[in-house]
């Protein structure tokens, strides 16, 4: 469950950077709201995501996120709790001082995570993925390359090389042993050193 809130804090000045999400002012006084409401409300072990402020002293927007399956759990008793809280500390959370009557809940039907967690969420999934699918790629390679290194060095045993050489358009057919695989062809005879076409079978040097 979500739920959202405001109060008013009546000790704390206003300033164009409480406007602005990630400035300095922004974040020490999001901080600290967010760490006490967070005590408030741990019964219900709930997040907390301060939105923004406005200026009148300062008004704070939040969101509560709850996870805990508790039929407590409602716009009124999260009221309650504050109140009984602010009630029991002179009216603050922390060094905040708090109106009791700007307190105020509504429930919000959805549950979001905050968008830093969305983001932070999406990233190790993303991460997780890649390195899941070059894992298993690296499996795939390691074990097709030896059994292709093999069928390859099975097909370019030692044998004879055959040429079919042709002088004056008449095939004559030579061989000369070769002792392994090699790009490289034996010497023919003098004689034979015309124009001359020779066919071997193909086997690549691994």
């Amino acid at each position: 469950m979500r739920l959202g809130g405001s109060l008013k804090m009546k000790n704390v000045n206003f300033s164009e950077e409480l406007q602005w999400p990630g400035s300095k002012k922004f974040n020490a006084l999001a901080g600290e709201l967010s760490k006490e409401l967070k005590h408030v409300f741990s019964p219900w072990k709930a997040a907390v995501q301060v939105l923004g402020f406005a200026p009148g002293s300062v008004i704070a927007n939040y969101h509560l996120y709850i996870t805990k399956n508790d039929s407590t759990i409602s716009t009124t008793n999260a009221k309650v709790m504050l109140t009984q809280h602010l009630d029991n500390h002179n009216h603050s959370l922390g060094h905040l001082i708090v109106e009791l009557g700007s307190i105020q809940f509504y429930e919000r039907t959805a549950l979001a995570l905050p968008e830093k967690q969305k983001k932070s969420w999406t990233f190790r999934q993303g991460l997780g993925l890649g390195i899941g699918l070059s894992l298993v790629l690296t499996a795939i390679l390691a074990t097709l390359f030896p059994l292709y290194r093999h069928t390859c060095r099975s097909n370019c045993s030692p044998h004879s090389i055959h040429y079919n050489v042709y002088e004056n358009e008449l095939p004559v057919e030579t061989t000369n042993p070769g002792p392994s695989c090699s790009s490289a062809t034996n010497p023919l005879p003098v004689a034979l050193q015309k124009t001359i076409l020779i066919e071997e079978s193909s086997c690549s040097s691994i």
